[in-house]
């Protein structure tokens, strides 16, 4: 039938069937976002509280464990350097400077074996700070020494030059070298002419030298004993 010939009445009614229609297509879909909006949520709520308590848990551990991290950093081969002096002279010490330390722990080894049996050991363990050039109190707190054979420190400055702390090591030989703490670099020093630092027209030296320094603590000295 032509809509021509249709009443008034019936032509609203159709309009009304197709509006009822219309808006019950828009609660379909209004209902299903609804459904997954709230799908959505509870699932961002599940996965924020999960990820809250983990990050309690991962602080709580990194809290309590404060002591163990300590442990592994100056034992551990996460912070395990090797400081090789076997081509420079034995019976000279050169300086091994850390620029910038700030409160940096700095742990150095030898153990029976490092280059060869019966070439004697080290422990030897210092906290170092010198990061201000006079902005901060530098130091060198030396915690442990002990040695075999003959020293392997001759000296230790917690103001070497305005920016570095030093400790300088016997040549010949090498060292296990482990760091806890924050320096920008480190370098050693294998010639009097060496520039160690730059500060303005100044350069800054720390030539080697042959004779233990009474900066080092004897040996078997463990601090606090």
């Amino acid at each position: 039938m032509s809509n021509d010939n249709l009443t008034m009445t019936e032509r609203l009614s159709q309009v009304a069937t197709r509006a009822n229609a219309l808006c019950q297509t828009v609660e379909d879909q209004v209902g299903i976002i609804q459904s997954t909006l709230s799908e959505t949520v509870t699932d961002v709520k599940s996965q924020t509280s999960q990820a809250i308590n983990t990050a309690q848990t991962q602080f709580s551990e990194f809290r309590e464990n404060a002591d163990d991290r300590f442990s592994k950093r100056l034992e551990g081969d996460s912070s395990k350097e090797i400081i090789d002096l076997k081509h420079l002279d034995e019976n000279t010490f050169y300086a091994l400077s850390f620029h910038h330390p700030k409160m940096l722990d700095v742990r150095l080894e030898r153990y029976v074996h490092l280059d060869g049996n019966s070439k004697g050991l080290l422990e030897f363990q210092v906290q170092l700070q010198n990061w201000s050039s006079g902005g901060d109190f530098h130091f060198a707190i030396q915690k442990v020494h002990a040695f075999s054979v003959h020293p392997f420190v001759a000296k230790v400055l917690g103001a070497s030059t305005p920016y570095t702390s030093s400790i300088w090591l016997r040549g010949g030989y090498s060292y296990l070298l482990y760091t806890s703490g924050r320096y920008s670099k480190r370098s050693i020093i294998e010639a009097e002419t060496q520039v160690v630092e730059k500060i303005g027209d100044t350069n800054y030296y720390l030539p080697p030298i042959t004779e233990v320094h009474n900066s080092v603590v004897p040996n078997r000295y463990i601090r606090g004993n």
